[in-house]
């Protein structure tokens, strides 16, 4: 019996001896810090910075290096514990939280005929400033002045002009100048903003 309660003695201690070796072997080994292996956010002060004027620093690994605080979006599910997966999808399940996916629906994206539609009441709005806080172009202002019509031109009251009377100049007529006119009008539109897809 003394020599089972000695060998169980024993046992333990190299049991104890073994366990506190595999501790300290485990906390001796090097770990990384958070903000190492977590990727940055979008909110993070490296998007905000300029990098045209950051200076050279020392590799922070003290006080100062900070990890993120909270894990949000499609990042966190690349770094997330089995149990925050758990956790994330029983809370999309139950509707607590919006489903993260690739579309980006979920991070404040418009939908597309929503889109058309602002562009639209924003050119609207553009379009009744430019009316009323801007004057008249010179084209329009030009063209009131004579009561938008042409002089009609009388041969008969003048004299005789070689170009006028038999063609020979690139005479535009009324129709071709309001059509070109018109035309013209339009290059406020095609050099504004454009619209891809």
């Amino acid at each position: 019996a003394a020599e089972a309660a000695a060998t169980a003695a024993t046992r333990a201690r190299e049991t104890a001896r073994a366990a506190t070796t595999a501790s300290a072997a485990a906390s001796s080994a090097p770990k990384r810090a958070d903000w190492m292996l977590v990727p940055p956010s979008s909110d993070d002060w490296t998007s905000r910075v300029d990098p045209t004027k950051l200076k050279t620093r020392k590799f922070a690994s003290g006080k100062g290096a900070k990890a993120p605080g909270e894990k949000s979006g499609i990042s966190a599910i690349w770094t997330e514990t089995p149990e925050e997966k758990r956790q994330r999808l029983e809370d999309e399940v139950m509707g607590r939280k919006e489903v993260a996916t690739n579309s980006g629906k979920g991070r404040g994206e418009k939908v597309p005929g929503e889109d058309e539609a602002e562009q639209a009441a924003i050119a609207k709005r553009i379009r009744e400033y430019n009316e009323r806080n801007r004057g008249k172009s010179l084209v329009e202002e030009h063209t009131g002045r004579n009561g938008g019509k042409e002089k009609e031109d009388d041969p008969s009251k003048r004299g005789f002009d070689k170009e006028k009377d038999m063609g020979l100049g690139a005479r535009i007529g009324h129709v071709q100048k309001q059509d070109m006119l018109r035309r013209a009008g339009d290059f406020g539109d095609r050099f504004q903003k454009g619209k891809f897809l």
